[in-house]
């Protein structure tokens, strides 16, 4: 939780069925109740037939909402996209600044 809380990002990587989304969702709920900040917003996303496009947009609309929630994006089946540096490359970008 500790490396969570400093790196804000994780990503579970691993066979199907070994329920790696079951525990990113259980850790999500976690921290929104440990830092008791129930506006806290957890937003689930699956590459499952999506595009680059699709995640990119996605991480547009809920990296650059105007409400005061925080979120936590949960983005499952990353193995589906054709160049994650790319999909992500803006996002990260953004997220220095």
């Amino acid at each position: 939780i500790s490396l969570i809380l400093d790196h804000r990002n994780l990503l579970f990587c691993g066979p199907n069925g070994t329920n790696k989304s079951y525990i990113a969702h259980r850790i999500a709920n976690y921290l929104v109740k440990q830092q008791n900040n129930y506006s806290s917003e957890i937003v689930y996303f699956s590459l499952e037939n999506r595009t680059n496009k699709d995640l990119k947009q996605f991480l547009y609309e809920n990296s650059n909402s105007d409400n005061s929630n925080s979120k936590i994006l949960l983005i499952d089946n990353l193995e589906h996209i054709s160049n994650i540096h790319s999909a992500f490359s803006d996002y990260f970008d953004q997220e220095k600044k």
